[in-house]
C-alpha cells in the first residue's frame, strides 16, 4: 500500500516536477503513460508548489540550513508514494489523505517537508509525500549546524517495520474506522517500477492461465461438435432402419395380379432378425435423444458461451500486456538516456582530471622557476656581500701599513 525511496540531490529535480507535476508540456511530456493529463485537474496539493522549480528551490533552501556531506551519493531526499485503500469511503478520500499528509509532518518535521501532491491521473489515487531526512547533529563540534542530513538514521529497520502500523492507527482515529493500510503482502517496500513489474508477471501468469482455460474450452467444444456428429449419423441410421422395418412390418404382400406372386413368406429366423433390428433402432434413437438433450446441445451452448467470455477476458489482458510492455521499453529507453548522460559525464570528469593534472603541472614549472630565480638573487647578494666585506679587509690593512711607515 505504500512504499518508500531515497534519492541524490541530482535526481531530486525530475523526482518533483513529477510529482508537483510542474513540468514545461511545451518542451517535453511525461515518461509514464499511465497519467492521464484530462484527468490532473483533480489533482491537489496540501504545500504550494504551483510555480516550476518552487519545490526545488525549497528544497536546496532546507539543505542550506542543516549539514551536508560533500559527497555526490549522499540521499538528500526521500519520498514515501502511499496509495488509497480500495475500503476507504468515496466521501473520506480526502480526509484520508489529509490524515495522511499530518502523519508525515508530525513523523519527519513539517519544516523538512517538501511536496505532498495527491494524484488522480493515474491507475489509483495516492499521496506523493518527499522529505529531507534531518537528524539531530551529535559531532557539533565538528561543524556549526545543529542538525545534519541522514536517510540511514531515518529509515532505519526498526522504523520501517513498524511505520505501517503506526500509520494506520493514525488514519482509523481520523476516520472512525479501520482501513487496510496493513496488506501484509510483502515484507519489505518495493520501488514503483518493482511493483510495475510484479504487476505485469502477474497480468502474464494471468494470461497464461486462460489460455490454458481457452484450449480446455475448445477441446471440449471439439469434443462436443464430434458427439454431436455422431449423433447426427446415428440419427441418420435410424431413420434409414425405421422406414426398412416399417417397410417390412406392414408388407401384407396382396395378389396384384392373377397369375402373379402371392403373399411373401418369411422364415422364423428371418423374422426374429427383423425384430431385433427393430428393437436395436428404437434403442439408438432414445439414447440419441438423450445424448442431444444432456450433452449435445446445453453443453455445447454452455462451452460455447464461456469460450466466448474467455477469449474476451484473454484479449483485454493481452491488451494490457501489451501497453506494460510499451511501458517497459518507454523505462528502458529512459534507463539507456541516463547512461548516455553518465557516460558523457564520465568523459567530462576524465578531462577536468586531465586539465588539473596539467595545471599542477604548469604550476609545479612556475615554483620552480621562481625558485631558481630567488637563489640566484641569494647567491648575487651573498657574493657582494663578501665583496664589500674583502675590499672593507684590505682597506683596513692597507690603513695599518701607512700608519707603520710614519
Amino acid at each position: 500500500m505504500a512504499n518508500v525511496e531515497k534519492f541524490a540531490f541530482s535526481n531530486a529535480w525530475a523526482i518533483l516536477q513529477h510529482d508537483t507535476r510542474t513540468k514545461d508540456l511545451t518542451k517535453s511530456i511525461y515518461k509514464n503513460k499511465d497519467i492521464d493529463l484530462s484527468k490532473s485537474d483533480l489533482n491537489y496539493s496540501f504545500i504550494d508548489n504551483s510555480k516550476e522549480d518552487q519545490a526545488y528551490n525549497s528544497l536546496k533552501k532546507r539543505l542550506s540550513e542543516v549539514k551536508v556531506q560533500d559527497r555526490a551519493d549522499v540521499k538528500v531526499l526521500c519520498s514515501w508514494v502511499v496509495t488509497l485503500p480500495a475500503d476507504v469511503k468515496t466521501d473520506d478520500e480526502c480526509k484520508f489523505f489529509e490524515s495522511t499528509y499530518n502523519f508525515m509532518c508530525a513523523k519527519y518535521g513539517k519544516q523538512n517537508i517538501i511536496s505532498a501532491d495527491v494524484h488522480y491521473d493515474e491507475s489509483r489515487p495516492h499521496l506523493h509525500c518527499t522529505f529531507v531526512p534531518v537528524v539531530k547533529n551529535t559531532a557539533k563540534s565538528k561543524s556549526p549546524f545543529d542538525f545534519k542530513v541522514s536517510a540511514k538514521e531515518i529509515l532505519t529497520k526498526k522504523h520501517l517495520k513498524t511505520w505501517h502500523t503506526e500509520l494506520s492507527e493514525h488514519v482509523e482515529a481520523d476516520l472512525g474506522y479501520k482501513v487496510s493500510v496493513i496488506t501484509n503482502t510483502t515484507t519489505r517496500n518495493r520501488s514503483i517500477r518493482e511493483l510495475k513489474q510484479e504487476t505485469a508477471q502477474k497480468l502474464q501468469e494471468e494470461i497464461d492461465k486462460q489460455k490454458e482455460l481457452s484450449e480446455i474450452a475448445e477441446n471440449n467444444a471439439q469434443e462436443a461438435i464430434l458427439i454431436h456428429r455422431k449423433a447426427e449419423v446415428l440419427d441418420k441410421q435410424n431413420n434409414e432402419l425405421e422406414m426398412l422395418f416399417k417397410s417390412l412390418s406392414e408388407r401384407k404382400v396382396k395378389r396384384k395380379k392373377a397369375g402373379l406372386l402371392g403373399t411373401v413368406k418369411l422364415s422364423e429366423k428371418e423374422y426374429e432378425d427383423l425384430c431385433a433390428k427393430a428393437d436395436a433402432v428404437g434403442n439408438l434413437q432414445d439414447a440419441y435423444t438423450t445424448l442431444r438433450d444432456s450433452t449435445t446441445g446445453k453443453e455445447l451452448e454452455r462451452l460455447q458461451v464461456k469460450n466466448e467470455q474467455l477469449e474476451a477476458k484473454t484479449e483485454s489482458l493481452q491488451k494490457l500486456s501489451q501497453e506494460l510492455q510499451q511501458e517497459n521499453r518507454a523505462l528502458k529507453e529512459e534507463t539507456s538516456y541516463l547512461r548516455e548522460k553518465v557516460s558523457k559525464l564520465e568523459d567530462w570528469v576524465k578531462k577536468a582530471k586531465d586539465l588539473t593534472a596539467k595545471v599542477w603541472r604548469f604550476t609545479c614549472s612556475l615554483v620552480r622557476s621562481f625558485d631558481e630565480q630567488e637563489v640566484t638573487s641569494e647567491a648575487t647578494n651573498l657574493s657582494e656581500e663578501l665583496y664589500q666585506n674583502d675590499m672593507i679587509s684590505l682597506s683596513e690593512k692597507l690603513t695599518r701599513s701607512r700608519s707603520r711607515r710614519r
